[in-house]
């Protein structure tokens, strides 16, 4: 709204603050209709290096707080690397990854004994822009949210 009346832009503005608040109605309205409380695993490509999970403090934690989800990497702090005991142990329910070919996350040692790997609950995010935080993120949450409900 600051932007816009700076700008002299103030009715576009109001409508896309009152198409932000709409999505996010809509986000609510799905978490309520969640059959359970998803566990989530957040996993990027860090090349080498391997496959690194998002803790607090991470715009992935972000992202799964406003989408009602729980990151099974909730206790560490940033980027971590993934072991496969850590991921059999903690054993999300969801995998979303960003930048890696769904094979390659099928094949991975430390994700394929997860429930997430074994129920098909794996999701490539990164069309949704989602860890951008742009003005559609609400939108990209929905989307994100008809993946996991229509499982």
């Amino acid at each position: 709204e600051t932007i816009g009346d700076l700008l002299n832009r103030s009715d576009q503005a109001d409508r896309l603050v009152a198409e932000i608040q709409n999505d996010f109605g809509i986000v609510e309205q799905n978490i309520q209709q969640y059959g359970k409380r998803y566990r989530v695993m957040f996993v990027m490509d860090s090349g080498e290096r391997g496959l690194m999970v998002a803790g607090r403090g991470t715009r992935a934690q972000g992202l799964l707080d406003m989408a009602g989800l729980d990151n099974v990497f909730a206790d560490i702090e940033g980027y971590k690397s993934l072991t496969p005991e850590a991921a059999v142990m903690l054993n999300p329910d969801v995998v979303f990854h960003s930048q890696l070919p769904l094979a390659k996350l099928q094949q991975n040692v430390a994700l394929r004994l997860t429930s997430a790997a074994q129920a098909g609950r794996i999701f490539n995010v990164d069309r949704l822009n989602l860890l951008n935080f742009g003005s559609s993120i609400g939108a990209s949450i929905i989307e994100l949210q008809g993946w996991l409900m229509a499982q």
